[in-house]
């Protein structure tokens, strides 16, 4: 975007970095911060920070995305929010933690997924080192459990041994 001051003919200035004008602008003030920037009209604009977005060109502030959620820098609308690790649901949608015995690992529009046979872990897990051994099975966090021996016992969640 560009805009000319008065008087005509003195040619056309630029806008400042991340914003543009109408055809026909006369002032700096013309000067709108694009979408996923804010700042005054007229700038400097500065990129929405993560967990934000702004969907409108303009002196506006960059919302907040709903809780639970992560957006990139410079985000434009609610669907650049997903849920974080450890939770689930539709981008910009509603999230819910991963329940007992999953997990998620990384942020997006992913499934939780199940930990390993005989192993549990506690809600909103984000690795699946969270999951652990239940009593009576015994392995490294996040392996797959192998049943205690005769004659051993594990009263405990965990990677412990039998």
């Amino acid at each position: 975007g560009k805009y000319e001051s008065w008087p005509a003919n003195s040619g056309c200035s630029g806008c400042p970095a991340n914003s543009f004008s109408l055809v026909g602008s006369t002032t700096i003030s013309s000067c709108l911060c694009n979408a996923g920037w804010k700042g005054p009209d007229g700038g400097p604009c500065t990129h929405c920070l993560m967990g934000t977005y702004k969907l409108l060109s303009g002196n506006f502030n960059c919302e907040a995305c709903p809780a639970n959620f992560y957006s990139p820098v410079a985000s434009t609308i609610i669907t650049n929010c997903t849920c974080n690790a450890g939770w689930s649901g539709p981008n910009g949608g509603h999230c819910t933690n991963c329940v007992e015995g999953t997990y998620k690992s990384t942020p997006g529009n992913f499934k939780c997924e199940d930990c390993p046979v005989n192993s549990l872990s506690p809600f909103a897990s984000t690795t699946i080192t969270n999951c652990t051994c239940k009593p009576g099975w015994k392995d490294t966090n996040g392996g797959q459990c192998q049943q205690c021996h005769a004659a051993k016992y594990k009263s405990i969640p965990g990677d412990s041994i039998c």
